[in-house]
């Protein structure tokens, strides 16, 4: 069945499961040559919710997103891209082939 394949297929695609988020991030403390905790401060938070942040145990958050953003002289949707993209590939290794077998696509009429 085509739609049955589609999720497969691009399952079969993904590389395995990163943690780019927090690779990145800690690359870029790394790159400052600036400890964690200066990072915090410069982020106006708390060393703790970096370093949650950096261990997986706290989810990005628009606002963070902002935060690093500024600092490291990127945009704020570069961070959430690769929170969003790190997410959707572990609901597909985790739960792909269940949704993919409750759901029949929707033949589409032109309008």
């Amino acid at each position: 069945d085509e739609s049955t394949s589609t999720l497969m297929t691009k399952k079969q695609k993904l590389i395995p499961l990163t943690k780019l988020l927090q690779e990145t991030l800690v690359e870029c403390i790394a790159a400052s040559g600036k400890t964690q905790r200066e990072i915090a401060g410069l982020l106006g938070v708390t060393p703790a919710k970096l370093s949650d942040l950096i261990h997986d145990r706290r989810p990005l958050t628009a606002e963070m997103a902002v935060r690093l953003g500024l600092l490291f002289g990127t945009t704020p949707n570069y961070w959430l891209a690769m929170q969003s993209d790190q997410k959707l590939r572990e609901v597909i290794e985790q739960k792909g082939a269940a949704i993919e077998a409750s759901i029949e696509a929707l033949e589409m009429q032109e309008a």
